[in-house]
């Protein structure tokens, strides 16, 4: 009995003294804590990590404290990685923090305090933060100065930035299209970015951001862009109607309409007109002239800088209208209308002299009766209605229009025919020449002996490819060449009036001869 009661004793002594090594001076010695609080300064590639620590009278040399983070919340080391902490604040509650840098942007991340002392780590709470992403807005084009006002969230610390807009016709819009940028924003991410040069037609545009060296994009938007639309055509009037829808910002721009024989015909290849002023719904209307017979190809058409955009095709028959002849008292009718024209004061067609087709321009080197000159490079000999060895390569002492060289009979039938000089001469002797308007056009009033008129419009001549003098002189081809003194056949009858009211007060008519591949109206006359 006395054994078991000392061995009772000793044990309670045992456990007294275990515990007495634990209390020293009053106090209890317990285990240290490591507290995990929030974070803080959190941007996109750094955050700051706030925690505190709990200890017991231990000395800081004895134990290392930090944090460990990691973007797997289980901490896996190959996840896991962990700072060190030097310092901590004994004057606020033993606080310690430590900046987290070379993260992920727009990654979750999980991180907790701990504090090892005597080889055990005491870990506090996991927490977890997400770093800051880019977000890019892009924001809506103002048609009226084609500015876009886009904006950038995203963290501060970066190394380089460039903010910018890409555009292009396709909609998956990269960098590699065009792009306008700036290195600056507001404090609140926002950019404004204008686009010098609308692009023609539909297309795309976004916002991005190069942070780093990677790209990030906003919303693909649209916007229709300069376009143009090809509208009616009034036949009567020979107008065609167009839509143009312009931004400024190009140097160069114009609009029109297009036409000619070709399918597909080009401002630079074909007949072009300058549209009217476009009204405040974009409507604008061209007046066709010289429009070709047969079926005719039109198209509207929008210059930007160097580039020609085209509307859609349209096509229409233009028939030649035969005039009606007109007794002036004469011993021949005169037509009403000169070949090709559409009313009495259109200028009508102009023809080289012994052709019945029109061209473009005016040129030796095209004309129906002409050939290159072996003797001479770059000159050409004639080789019908010659008179001449030094301007023929034969001669055949023809002087007057045959019918199928008459552009009158070819086109109008075989009872018209171009006038000779000596009704000409007529027509200027016996009649009353006054010059006046007529639709807009200037011209002779041409009253006969018996009262009745014509109107001949002053629609002036083609000399070596250029329009002359239209509006201010006529000039009408006779069917005779031009023989005084056996000049030879490069010349033929014309008639040229010019109307010099400006500054001499009155009119001129006088008769002259030019090249015969030179292209001049045709007036003709009617045989009964």
């Amino acid at each position: 009995m006395i054994t078991r009661y000392r061995s009772l004793l000793l044990a309670i002594l045992v456990i007294v003294l275990a515990g007495c090594e634990k209390e020293k001076e009053g106090k209890i010695e317990f285990d240290p804590e490591a507290v995990t609080q929030s974070v803080g300064n959190l941007e996109m590639f750094t955050a700051t990590v706030y925690g505190k620590l709990v200890l017991p009278d231990i000395k800081p040399e004895d134990f290392t404290f930090g944090f460990e983070y990691s973007t797997d919340e289980a901490f896996s080391s190959s996840k896991s990685r962990n700072v060190r902490c030097a310092y901590f604040n004994t004057q606020n509650e033993n606080m310690f923090s430590s900046v987290l840098t070379n993260l992920t942007m727009a990654t979750q991340y999980y991180y907790r305090a701990y504090i090892i002392y005597k080889e055990v780590t005491y870990y506090g709470e996991v927490k977890s933060f997400a770093t800051k992403g880019v977000e890019v807005v892009t924001g809506e084009m103002d048609p009226a100065t084609y500015e876009v006002t886009s904006k950038v969230e995203m963290g501060a610390d970066f190394e380089k930035i460039r903010y910018g807009l890409c555009f292009g016709a396709s909609e998956n819009l990269t960098v590699e299209n065009s792009v306008i940028g700036t290195n600056e924003a507001d404090e609140d991410g926002s950019y404004t970015l204008k686009l010098g040069n609308i692009p023609y037609g539909e297309f795309f545009y976004r916002a991005y951001v190069t942070v780093n060296g990677t790209t990030y994009y906003g919303e693909v938007k649209k916007l229709d862009g300069n376009k143009v639309i090809t509208g009616e055509l009034d036949l009567d009037n020979m107008t065609v109607s167009g839509w143009v829808r312009y931004y400024t910002g190009y140097d160069e721009f114009s609009y029109g309409i297009c036409y000619g024989k070709s399918q597909s015909p080009t401002k630079e290849m074909d007949r072009s007109v300058a549209g009217g002023k476009y009204d405040s719904e974009n409507n604008f209307t061209a007046s066709l002239k010289r429009v070709p017979f047969g079926k005719v190809y039109y198209r509207a058409y929008i210059t930007i800088g160097q580039k020609v955009y085209y509307g859609e095709t349209y096509s229409f028959e233009h028939k030649m209208m035969i005039g009606k002849p007109v007794d002036l008292g004469l011993s021949v009718k005169w037509a009403d209308m000169n070949i090709g024209a559409d009313n009495d004061y259109d200028y009508g067609i102009y023809l080289p002299w012994a052709e019945t087709e029109e061209k473009e321009g005016s040129s030796i080197a095209t004309y129906r009766y002409a050939e290159p000159d072996p003797r001479y490079e770059g000159d050409f000999l004639y080789n019908k209605y010659t008179l001449s060895s030094d301007y023929s390569s034969k001669i055949d002492g023809k002087t007057v229009l045959e019918p199928m060289d008459d552009a009158a009979t070819v086109l109008w039938g075989d009872e018209w025919r171009m006038p000779k000089v000596a009704e000409f001469e007529e027509l200027l002797s016996r009649c009353t020449l006054t010059w006046k308007t007529k639709g807009g056009v200037n011209g002779y009033e041409v009253i006969g002996p018996n009262g009745n008129s014509i109107f001949m419009p002053a629609g002036g001549g083609y000399m070596r490819g250029e329009l002359l003098n239209e509006g201010s002189v006529g000039a009408y081809w006779t069917s005779e060449l031009f023989t005084i003194n056996n000049f030879g056949s490069s010349y033929s009858y014309q008639y040229d009036f010019a109307a010099i009211y400006y500054y001499l007060g009155f009119s001129d008519i006088f008769r002259d001869w030019y090249y015969r591949y030179y292209m001049f109206s045709v007036r003709p006359v009617y045989v009964e």
